[in-house]
């Protein structure tokens, strides 16, 4: 038992001289990572596209959901959670 005590500190030390290294290797990642990105060419605006018609769009959208039984289960399910959670999440105190 006397030598695992001893043998803590340097196995604390161990850890403190490498605990940096993931943060260094995250730096060097992120660094590549910008410097690949400033080297790409190209022009990646979007084109400006013709205004569109939300009410066309709301209809897709609520045509796809009901074609889609699992999205709408899911759907209806947190509408229901969130509407009947609303005055327990904004009550005072």
């Amino acid at each position: 038992m006397p030598m695992l005590f001893s043998a803590l500190p340097g196995c604390a030390f161990l850890i403190a001289s490498v605990v940096w290294l993931p943060f260094a290797l995250n730096t060097v990642a992120f660094v590549l990572a910008a410097l690949l990105m400033f080297g790409l060419k190209g022009n990646f605006t979007p084109d400006r596209s013709k205004t569109r018609n939300w009410r066309s769009e709301l209809a897709q959208g609520l045509a796809f959901l009901r074609d889609a039984p699992l999205l709408r289960l899911l759907a209806g399910l947190t509408g229901s959670f969130w509407y009947l959670s609303w005055p327990l999440l904004n009550s005072p105190g």
